[in-house]
């Protein structure tokens, strides 16, 4: 239950470059330099192990950045991510699958947030469909406005067949492309697929008692804004929008998950998803709380992840860990009035369609 993806790496814009020691998107730029190469003078290559793991922390890092418009400028978002993801015109690289997959995520991520841009209003129903719904629920995410993404590049994995029992139109990984190489198995999201925001606040269309294979699938469908992190929000505007209860990271001494009251620990003062949850306690706007079956509590799904409904940041403390160090524990608490916690979900079906996601289509 991390306040951070990754508390070694840069979250803020302007740590960056003294991190890398050098500007990201040149770090890029020269690595798919030396994928293509230069004939004759200077042969293709693939990457070093150091290199990739360089990519993939320049990845990472920006995985966990709070998207706004300055944020991509400053850090050529759009440019690194096409850069790695090989969408940009006249391509003559390929990074590894991992980073490739990794990269069209994030893109996802990022687009389906509008970039840090304001979102685009919530369609009006008319008076006449007013009248004939007195009290109407929270708008289905198919109604919900949707963000636009590049297409797939040629090397991108092929789409499985609309029907496909797992992957398809109706199947609990609709929207997700599998890729498998010799060493393992990833998912990315389908571009194309289309998407509502993450960027709201209360139900956004959720459920209560809705169930994903995957926290990739949860950004699918508008729950949760992020692929990786455990918190989606801006430290700068009014909170954070939804968090994951994962029960790993290191905060797992101070974290403890009760069902109707959670403590969700960070660093004091410090990354943007702490800062993210003390604008909650500020402001007052619930949090969407998300559990991972690898969380703590009882009632956590069995696999997977599930909405579990509106919570609110109560109380901030700060409280010491091992090695006396300092920490930011938040206490969050259930609102009332929803439905129950469906401890029943992920259903037997489900839990079928769960163990047929790695075979992929």
């Amino acid at each position: 239950m991390s306040a951070d993806i990754s508390p070694q790496l840069p979250s803020d814009p302007k740590e960056f470059k003294p991190f890398f020691k050098e500007e990201p998107l040149r770090i890029v730029r020269n690595l798919a330099s030396a994928l293509k190469g230069d004939p004759p003078r200077r042969p293709s290559r693939p990457l070093t192990s150091t290199e990739q793991t360089q990519l993939h922390n320049i990845l990472q890092a920006c995985s966990s950045v709070a998207i706004t418009p300055s944020a991509e400028k400053q850090l050529s978002l759009k440019g690194i991510l096409g850069i790695v993801t090989g969408t940009v015109p006249n391509t003559r690289w390929e990074f590894p699958e991992p980073e490739r997959a990794l990269a069209t995520t994030i893109f996802a991520d990022f687009s389906a947030q509008n970039w840090g841009a304001p979102p685009p209003p919530l369609p009006t129903p008319s008076s006449a469909s007013s009248a004939s719904s007195p009290s109407p629920g929270p708008d289905p995410p198919s109604a919900m406005p949707t963000m636009s993404a590049p297409p797939l590049s040629p090397r991108a994995r092929a789409p499985p067949p609309p029907h496909h029992p797992i992957y398809g139109a109706r199947g609990i990984m609709r929207g997700v492309l599998w890729h498998r190489n010799p060493r393992r198995v990833s998912y990315s999201l389908d571009p194309r697929f289309p998407r509502p925001s993450a960027k709201r606040y209360g139900h956004n269309g959720i459920p209560v008692g809705a169930w994903w294979p995957s926290q990739l699938c949860a950004l699918r469908d508008g729950a949760h804004g992020h692929a990786q992190a455990g918190i989606a929000g801006s430290a700068e505007g009014e909170g954070a929008y939804s968090v994951v209860i994962a029960g790993s990271g290191a905060y797992r001494d101070l974290d403890r998950d009760f069902g109707d009251t959670v403590h969700y620990s960070g660093v004091v003062g410090g990354g943007v998803g702490t800062r993210a949850l003390r604008q909650n306690l500020e402001t007052g706007k619930p949090v969407r709380v998300l559990r991972s079956s690898a969380g703590e509590w009882r009632g956590r799904p069995s696999v997977g992840v599930r909405y579990d409904g509106l919570y609110r940041v109560v109380e901030e403390k700060v409280v010491r860990g091992e090695g006396e160090e300092r920490y930011a524990r938040f206490l969050l608490e259930r609102e009332g009035g929803q439905r129950e916690i469906e401890r029943g979900r992920p259903s037997g079906r489900e839990r079928r369609d769960f163990e047929r996601v790695v075979e992929g289509y």
